[in-house]
């Protein structure tokens, strides 16, 4: 994910006086880079500063992305459960939105 430009994408949509720990904003990784990228906007720091609030983002992804597995796996032994009576939701239409309608939506 860092090498296919994790930091630039989550970098578009940080905004410091924005609440991203819940809702949408939660699921693109911006939580676990807040204190890097407050740190990179807030005044110039140093790089060996900034690489390790990186590679510290990096691991909370990481776990973050452990768990998301480990979910997963729960969804799919509770659809074998439920003999796959169980629906998607596309929330394609509020990743679209932005500012307030995201929490609207």
């Amino acid at each position: 994910m860092v090498e296919a430009r994790l930091v630039g994408d989550v970098r578009r949509f940080f905004e410091p006086e924005v609440d991203y720990s819940r809702g949408i904003r939660w699921a693109i990784r911006v939580p676990e880079m807040d204190r890097f990228l407050r740190t990179e906007a807030a005044a110039p720091a140093d790089e060996e500063t900034l690489a390790i609030l990186l590679k510290e983002a990096i691991e909370e992804i990481k776990n973050t992305c452990t768990l998301a597995r480990c979910q997963l796996q729960k969804i799919y032994r509770l659809k074998e459960l439920l003999r796959g009576k169980m629906h998607c939701l596309d929330a394609t239409k509020v990743f679209l939105k932005h500012d307030k309608e995201v929490e609207e939506a």
